[in-house]
C-alpha cells in the first residue's frame, strides 16, 4: 500500500472517531428490508426478490446486530460511517493519481471529501450512502483507467459491477450507475484508441452482466415503479411528480417537449466537451445522467453529490498548485 495513503487513512480514522464520539453520525436502518431480517440475502437474490440486492447491501449491519447484539440503527450507523470513510479513501487515491499533475492534489482531495462527507453524515439518514460509495467507485475506476496506458480489465468491470450493486438502494440510483457505466465507460474505451478489440470486449462483458445477468431484475424494478404511478407512458409522466420533473407538470406539452429533446441535449453535452480533458468529460456526462434520472426522483438526483465533490476537488487542486497552498 502507498505509504502516503496510509497517512491519509490514519487521519480519516481519527476524524471519524472524533465525529462518532461527538454524535455527528446517527443513521436509520433501511425500513424496506426490516421484514427480511433472518433471511439469507443470496437466497433472496436467487429467488428474484425485489428487495434482495438492497438487503444484501444492508447485511453487514444485520450481521453486527445478530452477532454483537447492537441495535439495528446502531449497527447501521457503524456501517455507514465505514462507508463514508471508504469514500474519502477513494477520493484520496484519485488525488494521488493526480499528484504528477498537481502536487497538492492528495491533500486537496482529502480536505474536500472529508469535509463534504461529514456534512452528509450530519444531514442524512443513511439510506443512500451505499449508493454514493457505488458511484464513487465507478468514477474512480474510470479516472484511473484514463490516467493509465491500459483499457478496462476484467477486474475493472467487476469493481464497477460492485459499484453498481451498491447503488441498488433505490431503482433511481441504480439507473444512474447503469447509465453512467454504459455511456461514460464506453466513451472512455473509444477514447483509449482506435482498436476495436477493447470496444467489442466492453460490449460483450457489459451485455452479459447488465442484460443477461441483471436484465430481468432491472426491468422488474422499472416496471414496478411505472405500475405504481399508473403504468406505461402515463406512469412515466406521473413519476415526474416524484422528482425534479415536477416543475414540468404545469404543462403536458412541456413534458413531452423535454422528453423528446433529451437525445438532442445529450448530443449537445457531448459536443461541448470536445475541447475539454477527459476527466471533465467524465464529470459533465455523469452530472447530465444524474439530472436526467433525477427528473423522476429527488433522492436519485442527489447522486450528483459525489460527482460534484470530485469536480470541486479537481478544480481546487489546480488552483492550489498555481498559488502553492496546502
Amino acid at each position: 500500500m502507498n505509504p502516503n495513503l496510509i497517512k491519509y487513512i490514519i487521519l480519516i480514522v481519527i476524524v471519524y472517531i472524533a465525529g462518532w464520539n461527538l454524535g455527528v453520525f446517527e443513521f436509520i436502518f433501511i425500513p424496506q428490508v426490516l421484514s427480511l431480517i433472518g433471511s439469507n440475502p443470496i437466497d433472496l437474490i436467487m429467488a428474484g426478490h425485489q428487495w434482495g440486492p438492497r438487503y444484501l447491501i444492508a447485511f453487514p449491519a444485520v450481521y453486527m446486530h445478530e452477532q454483537l447484539g447492537f441495535s439495528l440503527d446502531y449497527s447501521y450507523s457503524i456501517y455507514c460511517t465505514v462507508i463514508l470513510a471508504s469514500i474519502v479513501v477513494i477520493f484520496v487515491k484519485a488525488g494521488i493519481i493526480l499528484k504528477k499533475k498537481y502536487i497538492n492534489a492528495p491533500n486537496v482531495f482529502f480536505l474536500v471529501s472529508i469535509f463534504s462527507t461529514l456534512i452528509l453524515a450530519y444531514l442524512m439518514n443513511g439510506r443512500l450512502i451505499p449508493a454514493y460509495l457505488g458511484i464513487t467507485i465507478i468514477l474512480y475506476k474510470q479516472f484511473k483507467v484514463y490516467n493509465s496506458n491500459e483499457n478496462f480489465s476484467i477486474s475493472d468491470y467487476i469493481t464497477m459491477f460492485v459499484g453498481f450493486m451498491l447503488s441498488t438502494t433505490s431503482s433511481g440510483t441504480m439507473m444512474v450507475s447503469l447509465l453512467q457505466i454504459s455511456l461514460v465507460s464506453f466513451i472512455l474505451t473509444l477514447n483509449k484508441g482506435k482498436h476495436f478489440v477493447p470496444v467489442i470486449k466492453f460490449i460483450i462483458v457489459n451485455s452479459v452482466i447488465y442484460i443477461g445477468l441483471l436484465g430481468p431484475y432491472i426491468i422488474k424494478m422499472i416496471n414496478k415503479n411505472l405500475t405504481f404511478y399508473g403504468g406505461g407512458s402515463t406512469g412515466l409522466i406521473n413519476m415526474l411528480s416524484h422528482g425534479l420533473g415536477k416543475i414540468l407538470l404545469v404543462s403536458p406539452i412541456l413534458v413531452w417537449l423535454i422528453i423528446l429533446s433529451i437525445p438532442f441535449i445529450f448530443i449537445f453535452c457531448v459536443f461541448i466537451q470536445l475541447g475539454l480533458n477527459i476527466e471533465l468529460r467524465i464529470v459533465i456526462l455523469t452530472v447530465f445522467i444524474c439530472l436526467l434520472c433525477g427528473m423522476f426522483g429527488i433522492s436519485t438526483a442527489t447522486m450528483i453529490i459525489p460527482v460534484l465533490i470530485f469536480l470541486v476537488a479537481m478544480k481546487s487542486s489546480k488552483i492550489a498548485s498555481k498559488i502553492k497552498i496546502i
